[in-house]
């Protein structure tokens, strides 16, 4: 109710004040940026659009009325620099918990899953380990560490402020780049990358690689989910959007239909970690109802 009734006032207020683009006209244009990011948007393959961000971009649009939905492939470069420039963009590729000093342009959570891991192709009959230090990997191995260039990578960049691209790690550009990172650890040509264990699995079960791969929790990561969003442009058009974004989740994210996209590819098949991932979802998505950023509240217990 808080939210709504801020979002009202907020809509007087620009009325009262002579602003009135952000109201938008009948089909007025909305492009929605899509990263190539398995198994949450599926751009190739068989399985193409039917990624949970997919079904949830689907799921927002056909109760979104007054616009015109545009899907658009794009890199982690285009995404925030267009975002930035305040054009007429919404993604489903955002994380609800990034820094920001402006939580109007990010939406409610609308999923949970299992966070970042160090992954590494396994190349040998050598164990791999189960928990790794990122600090420590790229202090003692300068440049084995490769990164998709322009993705955040959310608390983990605050680590990666700290070292230098192109001396401790190597980044690499272009659209299709988890599945390319992950050729480029299986030919042994990089040692390691921070990825999503769902997006290794799929892309495992769906590609072509010589070599298997293992997920490392990481050391400095505090929690063990995280948490998507819608994110638009950070101006009066976005606020405007992301309003009417919450009043969808909020009436939907507790629905059967709602919680049935999540079930192919993010809950687990084992019916304890399965439970575990409900809970989460209940503490940590439904539970937050407002606009007022709602942390993850530590510790929660790894998954690895």
């Amino acid at each position: 109710m808080e939210f709504v009734l801020r979002g009202i006032l907020t809509l007087v207020l620009l009325a009262c004040t002579g602003v009135t683009s952000v109201l938008a006209e009948p089909n007025a244009p909305l492009n929605w940026y899509k990263l190539d990011f398995p198994p949450y948007t599926i751009v190739n393959g068989p399985f193409k659009g039917q990624g949970l961000g997919d079904d949830i971009q689907q799921f927002i649009q056909a109760r979104l009325s007054g616009y015109q939905h545009k899907s658009l492939l794009v890199n982690a470069a285009r995404l925030y620099a267009d975002l930035e420039q305040g054009k007429a963009v919404c993604t489903v590729n955002s994380d609800y918990d990034a820094q920001t000093d402006s939580r109007n342009s990010i939406s409610l959570p609308t999923n949970i899953y299992f966070s970042y891991s160090l992954v590494s192709a396994r190349l040998s009959n050598q164990v791999a380990p189960t928990t790794l230090s990122l600090g420590q990997l790229l202090s003692d191995q300068p440049g084995a560490l490769l990164l998709a260039a322009g993705r955040p990578y959310q608390q983990l960049d605050r680590i990666l402020a700290n070292f230098q691209p192109g001396v401790h790690y190597q980044t690499r550009a272009g659209q299709s780049l988890s599945e390319g990172i992950l050729h480029m650890l299986d030919k042994g040509r990089a040692g390691y990358t921070i990825e999503l264990c769902s997006t290794v699995r799929y892309l495992q079960q769906n590609g072509q690689f010589e070599h298997g791969f293992d997920c490392a929790q990481i050391e400095e990561l505090p929690f063990a989910i995280g948490r998507a969003a819608v994110t638009c442009a950070d101006n009066a058009w976005g606020h405007k959007v992301i309003a009417q974004i919450n009043s969808i989740l909020l009436a939907s994210r507790d629905s059967q239909p709602y919680r049935a996209m999540m079930q192919r590819w993010y809950v687990p098949k084992d019916p304890q970690r399965r439970s575990r991932y409900w809970q989460y979802y209940q503490d940590f998505l439904l539970d937050v109802t407002t606009n007022d950023y709602m942390p993850l509240r530590p510790p929660i217990e790894s998954e690895h």
